[in-house]
This record gives structure tokens, sequence and C-alpha cells, in this order.
């Protein structure tokens, strides 16, 4: 059973942090390296980023998935473990910073997003309304976007039935890809921390490693841990 079935909806959103106190969850985030600070800032940050979720408003009201906490929770933990756990200790200062001014990261994920998924409607509505971006960051947003999409190509021809379950390799009118998601997620973020990820990512292609892949396997095995 999963926390927060048969509740109304606002109970439904505060359900979140329970899901990292369950054991099975706790043995995995052991199991994949987690230390008790790793796993705290992964709480942390999974929290944040759903309370931002949860204030996002809609083209046509509040959707059915701001109400689907163990979805969110499988695809952000998912995410979080592709990653060096460095990682996250960075974007929870960069969350905390963003809060603190006013700033709702996941909002402006989403209109990043609509910049590729719909891009007339991303001109009309946010073109000139998010923060404009300097020259650094857009040369280090794209050198993460250069990994990411040999990973993308990789996983693609390399594992095709397992990468047809994640996000498309391109984006498409209202689909977006696991490249672009990413790097409207990661833009708002600080210099350093784009800087840790493009390290990352280029450690991860001398490894061999595809977080991309590496996301959807963690995604499936969280949706089959007991006691949630």
């Amino acid at each position: 059973m999963r926390f927060g079935d048969g509740s109304c909806p606002c109970a439904e959103r505060f359900a979140i942090e329970a899901y990292f106190d369950v054991p099975s969850v706790r043995e995995l985030l052991a199991r994949c390296g987690a230390c008790a600070s790793d796993m705290a800032a992964i709480k942390e940050v999974v929290a944040l980023e759903w309370a931002f979720f949860d204030r996002v408003e809609g083209l046509e009201g509040r959707a059915v998935c701001q109400d689907d906490a163990w979805s969110f929770f499988i695809y952000r933990l998912a995410q979080y473990l592709a990653f060096p756990f460095a990682f996250v200790h960075l974007v929870l200062d960069d969350l905390k910073r963003l809060d603190a001014a006013g700033r709702n990261p996941v909002v402006e994920k989403y209109a990043r997003m609509m910049a590729v998924t719909d891009p007339e409607r991303f001109r009309a509505d946010w073109s000139h309304a998010l923060p404009a971006v300097s020259p650094v960051r857009a040369c280090a947003l794209h050198e993460v976007e250069r990994a990411l999409t040999a990973f993308a190509h990789k996983a693609a021809e390399t594992s095709p039935k397992a990468a047809a379950h994640a996000r498309a390799e391109t984006s498409l009118p209202q689909r977006v890809s696991a490249v672009d998601y990413m790097l409207g997620e990661v833009a708002p973020y600080s210099l350093r921390t784009v800087w840790f990820l493009r390290d990352a990512l280029d450690d991860m292609a001398r490894s061999d490693v595809n977080p991309i892949l590496d996301a959807y396997a963690y995604a499936c095995a969280i949706d089959r841990l007991p006691g949630v």
C-alpha cells in the first residue's frame, strides 16, 4: 500500500518525506553507498522539490500528477541515485537559495521545457520572464547538453527496450527529452553545481556509466521495494 492511498489530496502532498523512513528505501540507499548526511540531503531536496511542484499552476489547472507523491518520489530518488551523492548536496544549497529569493525552480524548469515542446507559447508567455543566461552559464549548459546527448544516443543504441521506457531521445511537441528535461532543471543552479555536473558526466562517460539508463533501472527497483 502506498502512503496516502485513500486519503485526501492535501494529505497525499505531505506524504513524500515518509517514504524515506521506510526500511527498504533506507536499505537501498545504503547499498548505493549513501551515508547518513547523503540520505538527509536527498530527503530534504525531494521534499523541497515536492513543495515547489505543488505550487505549479498549469494552464488547465492542477494536474493529477501533482497529487501523486509516490510517482514523484520514485522518479526524483531514481535520478539522484544515478549521480554522485555530492551532486545532491550542491542542489540542496541551490534550492534553498532559490527559495529564499522567492523563485520556484520547478516552474522555471517547466517553462524552459516549453521552449522545445511548445515554442510558440514559450515565446508568448515565458521568453522574457525567465532570468537571463550569461555567456559563461550558457557555455557550461552547452557542455552538459553535449554529454547528456551522447548518453541518450548510446542508451537508444545499446539498450533500445530500456530506453523506450525512459524519456525520449529527442524532444517533440508536448514531449520533452531526457536531455532537455535535465537542462531545464539545472539552468537556475549555481555555476558551481553546473560545473560539477559537467565534470561528473565526463567521468561517467570515461567509466562507461550511463545515468539515463541507470535512472530508469533505479526507478524500476524503487517501485518494487517492499513496505511502501
